[in-house]
């Protein structure tokens, strides 16, 4: 049994043989320490055997007493577990306290073509493939369980209306940027929807040149994590060898060659370990210039290695090659098998832009984590930004009247509804004028004496002004019209989910305002200067990011030609 999503793909193909259903366990979010992440996935047959991993036994058997009725059903289901979660057996799930795990169950007919499995070895065979599956939805159209293959920018399968297409798309180019498969809230015109977006890594792909001995322990702990292995080596009675025959590919290429025969854009890394310096220098000199490789490794010692860089003048730090040698981390090892183990584990760490050390600080003796502090919405509070001098609007757009009602008091419409007390209104130009706006409201009103300054001072001013008990802090302006309560229940909802989390407004391949900053952001919202906003503490965090797709977030009234273009609509 092999963990990864390829050996979960292999099995699927077996057992498709011997069932025709099965049902699929999906991570879609966790929280605290957990052992596995978001896009695990484990599949499971009507007889209760687990093919996958997603935790230990305690939260397999779990998951194990809810699967029963899927199969009858087959309906979705999604389940929560937590350090306090007990299942029917009576056995409590080993989750450190405040680790949280959220599993999607789905059910897979194995006659269907267009099931979750199939949908995600064809995207094994893409680049940059998203997977985006639907949990929860309001939307008649829009049913849980409907799955959209994302490829290149583009939908190459959807069981969805293509009107959701160009929104699942740009959601799915941000997740796939940040690297992280992540549960999303949505919206539409007519309703919202929770999907979940899967990266789909492919295999990592090792070019080896060289066909020694020395060649098979490598090869071997390779293909245990399901990379495909190339090899590649100019003398016939090398790449013979029987014990080549989990490779992907065993080529017998001069270096001249090599290129015709290897797509090396799809290669991730390469190690040179011929054992001659006249063959090294020659597939290196193929090599040169190709700045996509992650990982270009040199077999012997530090100085040979600065012997081939001289043969070709070659400098790695002016020409942007990744050429590592003497190869693999510092594991003590001496044997052909203890050299696989510490090249592979460069590899992987290099690959995964990891330094490879220890996680064990040693330092301190590591400490018990503290579990999250409870939160609840009351600890959540609003900034209302209306202090700006509107200079390219030409007047106060504060006041602006769209459908009988003000900017600003659509603003504090909006979120005192949402909020009660616990909004701060943040004034500058004109405040007595513009304060009358907010008459009969229960509100606090602060007023930035130097809005003048940009818009970072009217930030700093609305984080002084809130509470020591305050957790987290919806930062809303006044000038984006469409913005309602339905969009900032939405918000919260999923900030109540995960409250360490930035919640932002995803829109326009973007994301922005409003949003929902944690408490240990408001130093850094403190330190902003000038006309630089909220969003800059967004894009600098963007692996701490959740996105709400919001499209009306991305409308708002700048200038007068803002103002036309939605009169005119």
């Amino acid at each position: 049994m092999n963990f990864t999503l390829q050996g979960l793909v292999a099995d699927y193909h077996t057992l498709r043989i011997q069932h025709t259903e099965l049902v699929l366990a999906t991570i879609l979010a966790t929280e605290g320490s957990t052992y596995r992440k978001a896009g695990a996935r484990m599949l499971i047959t009507p007889d209760a055997c687990c093919y996958g991993l997603l935790g230990g036994n305690e939260l397999h058997q779990a998951i194990l007493a809810r699967v029963a009725p899927i199969f009858a059903t087959r309906e979705l289901q999604i389940l929560d577990f937590d350090s306090q979660s007990i299942d029917s057996g009576n056995l409590a799930v080993e989750l450190e306290p405040g680790a949280r795990v959220t599993v999607l169950l789905q059910y897979l007919a194995v006659a269907d073509p267009n099931n979750t499995l199939e949908l995600l070895l064809t995207g094994l065979r893409q680049q940059q493939a998203v997977l985006v599956t639907i949990c929860e939805s309001a939307l008649a159209d829009c049913s849980p369980g409907a799955n959209v293959l994302i490829a290149q920018a583009a939908a190459i399968h959807s069981d969805l209306d293509p009107r959701y297409s160009r929104e699942l798309t740009e959601i799915a180019s941000q997740i796939r940027d940040s690297g992280i498969s992540s549960l999303e809230s949505c919206m539409s015109g007519e309703g919202s929807f929770t999907a979940f977006y899967d990266i789909i890594t492919p295999p990592l792909q090792l070019l080896i040149i060289g066909a020694g001995p020395d060649v098979i322990p490598v090869l071997r702990l390779a293909t245990t994590m399901d990379w495909l292995v190339t090899i590649v080596d100019p003398r016939s009675a090398n790449t013979q060898s029987e014990y080549f025959e989990t490779a992907y590919r065993v080529l017998t290429l001069e270096p001249e060659g090599m290129l015709a025969a290897v797509d090396i854009d799809r290669i991730d890394a390469v190690v040179i370990m011929t054992h001659r310096l006249d063959l090294d220098q020659r597939y290196l000199q193929c090599l040169r210039g190709n700045t996509s490789l992650k990982y270009i490794g040199l077999l012997g010692t530090e100085r040979r290695k600065h012997r081939l860089l001289q043969a070709l003048a070659l400098d790695p730090a002016i020409t942007g090659e990744r050429i590592y040698g003497p190869v693999g981390l510092d594991l003590g090892g001496r044997s052909p098998e203890q050299i696989a183990l510490a090249l592979v584990s460069e590899i992987q760490a290099v690959v995964n832009q990891c330094s490879g050390g220890r996680l064990t600080s040693q330092a301190a003796p590591a400490l018990q984590a503290e579990p999250p502090p409870v939160v609840s919405e009351q600890d959540l509070y609003a900034i209302v930004l209306a202090a700006g001098g509107s200079t390219r609007f030409g007047g106060i757009k504060q006041l602006l009247e769209l459908d009988g009602k003000s900017l600003l008091k659509r603003a504090i419409d909006t979120t005192s509804n949402t909020f009660d007390n616990r909004v701060k209104l943040v004034l500058g130009i004109k405040p007595n004028k513009l304060q009358r706006e907010a008459d009969g409201y229960d509100i606090e009103i602060v007023v930035n004496k130097d809005w003048e300054n940009g818009i970072a001072s009217s930030l700093r001013t609305g984080i002084k002004a809130l509470p020591a008990r305050c957790k987290g802090v919806l930062i809303i302006l006044c000038d984006q019209p469409y913005i309602n309560e339905t969009h900032i229940r939405q918000m919260i909802d999923v900030w109540k989910r995960d409250h360490t989390k930035i919640i932002a407004s995803s829109y326009a391949n973007t994301v922005g305002v409003p949003a929902i900053f944690p408490a240990q952001h408001f130093p850094a919202i403190q330190q902003l200067r000038g006309d630089t906003g909220a969003k800059a503490i967004i894009e600098s965090n963007l692996e701490q990011v959740i996105r709400v797709s919001i499209p009306e977030a991305e409308i708002d009234i700048d200038t007068q030609e803002d103002l036309i273009k939605i009169l005119s609509k």
